[in-house]
C-alpha cells in the first residue's frame, strides 16, 4: 500500500534509424562529417563482411583512415569506397595493424590520390562521455550495402569503453561514434545486445604513435569552429532575484521511467521510454529555501505558508531556520515564486527526472545515505521506516515525531553529477505536469509536458518522511494543486 500522498532501464531504447541509399552526392549536399566515411572490403575469398573506416587526416592527396584491426586482418590492400565518391573504388595500404585477436585492436589505412571531396573527421582529444547523451554511429551493416546512421543514447562508460543503447552489427566495426561533428569513439563490436566502442582518447594516442598528422590544417578552407560561449553542464550562477544558485542543465537524451533492474517500480513508472530534452535550462541547485521564500513574500506582499507541524511538534518554529526548504506551499504559490525569481518556472516532470539522473541509469544517482535524507536517517536515531510502516502504519507519524525526524538544511548531502543537491529526499518537489497514471504509454519522446487538464499535479523526489522506496529517480506521486504538505517544496527551472 502506498502512503497517503500517492494513490495512483533498460537504455536499450528504440533508436531512430536513418537510411542513406548509395547514390552520387554533390559535396554541397553531403553532410560534412559523412565526407570522411568509407566502406572497407577485403578479398572475397576470406568470406568476411565489409567494415567501416573514417578519415582522420588528409595530407595533399593522401588520406589516413582508422578502422578496427579485425576488419582488415589477413589483408594488406583492402578496397575502400568513400561516401564522398560512392561510385569509385580505391586500394588502401594497411600501414599498421594491432593483433587481430584483440577486439579493441586498431588499424591504420593509407589511400593515395583521393578526390577533393574527401575530408577528415575531427577526432576528439578527450571524449568526455556523459551517460544518457545522444550520439550517432555510422557504417555499412550487412547484408545491405546501403549506408546506415543510427541515432543512439550513450548507455555507459567504463575505462576505455563506451556502451551504446543499440546493438551494432558486424559491418559497423570501425565506424565513428559522433557527438556533433567530431568522433568521440570507434565501434569495435557488440556485447550482450548492445554496441561497444573504444574512446577517442585511445585512438588519438595510437595514431600519434604512428605520426599521423591529426592536427594538420584542413585540406579545404572550412569555417572556423568557434568554442561555445554558452554555459557548460553543471556550471552555476547566482540568481540575482532569489539569491539562490542555479545550475546549467544541458540538452540531451535519457530513458525516462523505471530504471533497469529496479524491482520496486509501480505501473505508472512504466514503460521506460526514450526522451530528448531539446533545450538546456537553468535549475535551482537546491530546493527553494525559507530565506528565499521570505524575500518573495516581502516583495509581493504575500503571507508565508503555514508553519510545518508533525503531530504537534513544530518542524521550523517561526520559520527561523532560513536554510531549510520551504514547505506547505501550494502548486500555485510555487509557480508564483518561480515567476518572480527572474522569469523562472516549475520544471516539467521530464526535465526534473533528466536533471535528477544527470546521466545515471540507476534508480539513484549515488549511494542512498550519501545523497538522501529519508525517514531512516532524518531523526535522532536510525530507524527501519519501511518495517514501521508495514507493522505499525497507524502510529507511523507518531513514531517519527518521537524520533525527532524532520526537515534538513539544503545542500548537506552529496550532489549528483550536475551539482544538484537533494534531488532525492528532504522534500518532495512540485513539477509543472498534470498526473496521468497511464501517460507513459504514450511514449512522448521530445520535451513531454504531461497530459492536459487532469485533477492532480506530479511531485518528485521523495522526502524525509518516507522510507527508501520513494527516493528513486523514476518514482512519481500525485497531489491536488491546492493541497499543502509538511514535506513538499519545490525548485525552479528556466531558460
Amino acid at each position: 500500500m502506498r502512503p497517503f500522498l500517492h494513490t495512483a532501464l533498460r537504455l536499450a531504447a528504440v533508436s531512430v534509424l536513418i537510411l542513406w541509399p548509395l547514390q552520387v552526392w554533390g559535396q554541397s549536399q553531403l553532410p560534412q562529417w559523412q565526407a570522411s566515411i568509407a566502406k572497407v572490403s577485403v578479398d572475397p575469398k576470406l568470406g568476411r563482411t565489409p567494415g567501416t573506416a573514417f578519415v582522420v587526416a588528409v595530407s595533399g592527396q593522401t588520406a589516413f583512415l582508422v578502422t578496427c584491426a579485425h576488419v582488415v586482418v589477413e589483408e594488406s590492400s583492402p578496397r575502400v569506397e568513400f561516401r564522398a565518391a560512392p561510385l569509385r573504388e580505391f586500394r588502401a595500404t594497411v600501414r599498421a595493424r594491432e593483433p587481430g585477436d584483440n577486439p579493441r585492436g586498431l588499424a591504420l589505412l593509407v589511400v593515395e590520390n583521393v578526390p577533393a571531396e574527401v575530408t577528415a573527421l575531427p577526432l576528439a582529444a578527450t571524449a568526455n562521455p556523459v551517460e544518457g547523451e545522444r550520439v550517432i554511429v555510422a557504417g555499412f551493416p550487412r547484408p545491405s550495402l546501403r549506408f546506415l546512421v543510427l541515432d543512439m543514447i550513450l548507455a555507459g562508460y567504463e575505462g576505455q569503453d563506451l556502451t551504446l543503447s543499440r546493438e551494432t552489427v558486424e559491418g559497423f566495426s570501425g565506424g565513428p561514434v559522433l557527438r556533433g561533428d567530431s568522433a568521440i569513439g570507434i565501434v569495435y563490436g557488440r556485447e550482450g545486445g548492445t554496441g561497444v566502442a573504444l574512446i577517442s582518447d585511445v585512438v588519438r594516442t595510437y595514431l600519434r604513435g604512428l605520426r599521423v598528422p591529426l592536427d594538420a590544417a584542413p585540406r579545404t578552407a572550412q569555417p572556423a569552429v568557434q568554442p561555445s560561449s554558452g554555459p557548460k553542464a553543471g556550471e552555476t550562477r547566482v540568481n540575482p532575484v532569489s539569491g539562490l544558485k542555479d545550475v546549467w542543465i544541458p540538452s540531451g537524451a535519457f530513458t525516462m521511467g523505471c530504471s533497469e533492474g529496479d524491482t520496486e517500480c509501480y505501473e505508472d513508472e512504466k514503460p521506460a521510454h526514450p526522451v530528448t530534452i531539446t533545450k538546456g535550462f537553468w535549475m535551482g541547485q537546491t530546493e527553494v529555501t525559507v530565506g528565499a521564500y521570505k524575500r518573495f513574500s516581502t516583495a509581493k506582499g504575500k503571507p508565508m505558508p503555514p508553519e510545518p507541524d508533525l503531530s504537534g511538534r513544530a518542524l521550523n518554529p517561526g520559520w527561523k531556520n532560513e536554510e531549510q526548504p520551504v514547505v506547505n506551499v501550494t502548486f500555485q504559490e510555487a509557480a508564483d515564486y518561480c515567476a518572480w525569481a527572474g522569469r523562472m518556472r516549475l520544471p516539467t516532470e521530464a526535465e526534473w527526472e533528466y536533471a535528477a539522473r544527470a546521466g545515471s541509469r540507476e534508480a539513484r544517482y549515488g549511494n542512498l545515505d550519501d545523497i538522501v535524507w529519508y525517514a531512516d536517517n532524518s531523526g535522532n536515531q536510525r530507524i527501519d521506516s519501511a518495517r514501521i510502516w508495514k507493522e505499525d502504519q497507524k502510529n507511523y507519524a507518531n513514531r517519527l515525531k518521537e524520533n525527532g525526524n524532520g526537515l534538513k538544511m539544503v545542500g548537506q548531502k552529496l550532489p549528483n553529477a550536475w551539482k544538484l543537491y537533494d534531488m532525492l529526499g528532504n522534500v518532495w518537489e512540485w513539477t509543472a505536469d498534470w498526473y496521468g497514471e497511464k501517460h507513459y504509454q504514450a511514449k512522448e519522446s521530445r520535451d513531454p509536458k504531461g497530459p492536459p487538464g487532469e485533477t492532480y499535479r506530479v511531485l518528485r523526489g521523495g522526502s524525509w518522511y518516507f522510507y527508501p522506496m520513494f527516493t528513486r529517480a523514476s518514482y512519481r506521486i500525485r497531489n491536488a494543486p491546492a493541497n499543502r504538505s509538511i514535506d513538499s517544496g519545490f525548485r525552479c527551472a528556466g531558460e
